[in-house]
Order: structure tokens, then sequence, then C-alpha cells
């Protein structure tokens, strides 16, 4: 895994920044607008081979609004789906804490800063447990470009047991960023917060493939790859020349 290169080859083509801006005006789209930046990242690092240096990633365009959004539209449902399977737990487990935590830190500051504390740990194991479910969801999802093939219980459990480190790795490393994002996103008056979104999600699907790709050097299941990632646009030089 190298979590590093998951942000550094967003700068690496040509006109990363008009990538940068372009993903951040599709924020501005109520509802849809991080599903085509999803969509885009999605085309940039699953829909061409692993030999492709990231330099020669085609630039964001909007003639290709409608792939985007399709290529994005199945990992979000899935994505959601799993979401809401899920909640329930999540409800129930917040509910349990809250019906604790408040008896025993009424008037009592210290306490209580201790229990906050220990609630936001709960938290974060509680996101960590979730994304182990969404996250092989998600790749099923993209890689199928279809709802129902994401749900397959032998890859999620085949996944989970052979790269389960580096998925928590992952998931605490995207975690951080997204903190440091979103304080740059406010110290920026939230300018940054636009500029930073298609980095976070380029580079949510760069570990998501790395990891996926770690699975299959490991003796993973092969999913079957949807011809409609085949479509692409072409790579930057060619369309240079």
């Amino acid at each position: 895994m190298n979590y590093f290169a998951s942000i550094t080859d967003f700068f690496k083509p040509q006109k990363w920044g008009m990538n940068m801006f372009l993903g951040g005006v599709c924020i501005l789209i109520p509802m849809i607008g991080p599903i085509i930046v999803s969509g885009w990242a999605i085309t940039q690092l699953w829909g061409r081979g692993d030999e492709k240096n990231p330099s020669e990633y085609p630039p964001f365009d909007f003639q290709y609004f409608t792939k985007y959004l399709m290529r994005g539209m199945w990992s979000f449902l899935a994505q959601m789906v799993g979401g809401l399977i899920m909640m329930p737990v999540f409800l129930v487990l917040f509910f349990v804490f809250m019906m604790v935590a408040v008896p025993i830190t009424e008037n009592n500051d210290v306490i209580g800063a201790l229990v906050m504390m220990i609630g936001f740990f709960v938290y974060l194991i509680i996101v960590l447990a979730m994304n182990f479910i969404i996250a092989p969801i998600s790749i099923a999802a993209t890689i199928a470009q279809d709802f129902v093939p994401a749900f397959n219980i032998r890859f999620l459990r085949n996944f989970l047991t052979l790269v389960w480190r580096e998925l928590l790795i992952s998931t605490l490393f995207f975690f951080a960023m997204s903190i440091v994002m979103m304080i740059l996103g406010v110290c920026t008056c939230y300018i940054g917060f636009f500029a930073g979104f298609p980095v976070i999600t380029f580079t949510w699907q760069h570990l998501l493939k790395q990891l996926y790709l770690l699975h299959l050097s490991r003796g993973g299941i092969i999913l079957t790859r949807s011809p409609k990632l085949s479509d692409l646009p072409p790579s930057l030089p060619q369309a240079l020349t």
C-alpha cells in the first residue's frame, strides 16, 4: 500500500488545477454533485489499466458528465443501502451510551469530559466498523457497475479476511486527511472545502483500488469487470496529438 501516492497522484496530470476547479464546481450541483466527482475519480482509477502513468490521466471534461454520473451512481446507491442496513445498530449503540452517560455526568464536569472522550472513541470505532462493510460493497458496485453484485457476501468475507489490516490503516489515514481538509476549509472560509473535495474523493478511490489489487495478489476473488468501465475518454497524450 502506498498511502501518500493516493494524494500525490492527483497532482501528477498536467491539468490537475482544472480538475480541482471543475470538481469543486460540481459540488455546487444539488444532490448529484459529489456523485459526479466520484464518477470522475472512478473513470481515472478503475477505468484504465494499472500500467497507466497517473500523469496521463485525462482531465475532467463536462462532455462526459452523464458517464461520470452513471459510474458514480452505483457505488453511491450501494453505500447508501449498506449504511441504512448498519444504521439501526449505530442508533441502538448511541441510545445505550446516552442512557448510561447522562446520569453519571450530571453535575460533574470532569466525568463529563471523560465520557465525551470515551464517546468520541466509541463513535470512531462504529465508523470504522461501518466502513469495513461499506468499502468492499463500494468496490464491488464500482467494478460491476451494478447494484445487486455489490452485496456479494462471499467477496466481502474474502476481502476482509485478506486485507482487513490495510483497510483499517487506510480508513484511519483517510479520516485524518479529511479532518485536515475540514480545518483548511474553515480557515479559508470554506473555499478550501470545494478545492479539497475532489482530492479527498480521488484519494479514497485510489486507496480502494490499491486494497482490491492487494487482495487479488493474496489470492482473493476476482470480480467480473463491467464493459461500461471500458468506454473512456482518451488519455492526455492522445488528446494533445
